[in-house]
């Protein structure tokens, strides 16, 4: 279980920073916000998972 979180951690936080090259190349203009506000969803977004991750472990044994 330990390692399935930090292999779905590390992989969620490489698939945002790819989603948000693909909207900037897609779309421009104002797609270029989304950088800019990406530090400031991300890391609570990622604190969410880890707290409800050690919620969850116990069903996952």
């Amino acid at each position: 279980y330990g390692e399935a979180v930090a292999l779905s951690y590390s992989v969620t936080a490489k698939n945002l920073a790819i989603t948000i090259a693909i909207a900037m190349v897609t779309w421009g203009g104002l797609a270029v916000l989304v950088p800019a506000f990406d530090p400031v969803t991300q890391v609570p977004v990622m604190l969410v998972f880890l707290y409800l991750s050690k919620k969850l472990n116990p069903f996952f044994p």
